[in-house]
């Protein structure tokens, strides 16, 4: 596996020229994605371009000082796969959130409240379900780039936080929640993805022909490793787009607010259940009073149990979307 895209540094002079290069292009392009966001951008003259250029150069030689003091830096492999899935998420938020007459730039802000609200919900659950492991060095809680995150622990913590912001806003939460839930699916695969470089979330042994050794994993619940081992990272980021296509067909035709989201949760759960018999991890942990069922099998049928009747009652309700 790749759980390290690229050492940077130390770097010379002919990388801290591409750098420059790259930073002056990205100012660039993002003025006319600022304007399409609803942000007054001024007019390029030659006094802007050359304070770019010269924000460019001051960017890169700070870089370049503190990669060749501390570095190298590792570019984690894992952390990069969430921004990339944060990033991809965010933009359908944006598309489809246009679509629906909401500002573009309130999904940005959106965002960053169920980021943060996710990280820190996905962490503590995986630390509480895992602290025979941290509570000798419980400083390694921080360290989100060796991976472990839960995700029901990250919807819990990005529902709260998504709260927050609709009410500090004056949005509708359930609203929200439908925009954002194609976008979560779509996200949600290149997270997978992470998790699959790093070398985490693995599976049982296989004689598949598709099964993958992992040659930097970490022993989870007596996990054989350096031996064919069902990539369900891969499974998990397949199936979310198979999510995102659901959600995408029927992002218009669901009858109240708040179902798309909830069609969400059902759809994750459901695959989250069956694909519990197949992953090592904490959450594949057998439960101390149900040894058939999983840790992350029970929650899945909560969260099933949850969405399904939460939906039953307000499509009795009746009213308006």
């Amino acid at each position: 596996m790749c759980p390290v895209f690229v050492r940077l540094g130390p770097v010379d002079i002919g990388g801290a020229l591409i750098g420059v290069l790259a930073v002056f292009t990205f100012m660039l392009l993002w003025r006319p994605a600022a304007r399409k966001l609803g942000e007054e951008v001024p007019e390029l003259t030659p006094v802007r371009v050359l304070t770019l250029l010269l924000a460019s150069v001051v960017t890169v030689v700070l870089a370049v000082f503190l990669i060749n003091r501390f570095g190298p830096v590792e570019v984690k492999a894992y952390g990069t796969m969430l921004v990339v899935g944060l990033t991809v998420g965010t933009i359908w938020c944006i598309h489809d959130g246009s679509r629906r007459g909401h500002e573009p730039a309130i999904f940005i802000d959106f965002a960053i409240y169920a980021l943060l609200g996710g990280i820190l919900g996905a962490r503590l659950l995986f630390v509480a379900l895992d602290w025979g492991s941290y509570s000798g060095h419980p400083q390694s809680v921080l360290a989100l780039w060796e991976g472990g995150l839960s995700f029901h622990g990250g919807v819990i913590g990005a529902v709260l936080a998504a709260l927050v912001f609709a009410k500090r806003y004056k949005k509708s939460f359930l609203e929200l929640a439908d925009i954002a839930s194609p976008g979560l699916a779509l996200g949600y695969s290149f997270g997978r993805l992470g998790c699959f470089f790093n070398g985490c979330c693995y599976g049982v042994p296989t004689n598949l022909p598709w099964g993958v050794i992992f040659p930097h994993a970490v022993t989870q619940n007596g996990t054989p490793l350096l031996v064919p081992l069902h990539p369900t990272q891969i499974y998990g980021s397949l199936a979310s787009l198979v999510i995102f296509a659901i959600l995408y067909l029927l992002r218009d035709s669901t009858t109240r607010r708040g179902h798309l989201f909830f069609t969400y949760i059902i759809l994750y759960s459901g695959y989250r259940f069956f694909v519990e018999e197949l992953r090592y991890g904490v959450t594949a942990a057998p439960m101390p009073h149900l040894p058939a069922f999983t840790q992350g099998q029970v929650a899945s049928v909560l969260l099933i149990l949850f969405a399904v009747l939460t939906m039953f009652l307000t499509g009795r309700r009746g009213g308006a979307k």
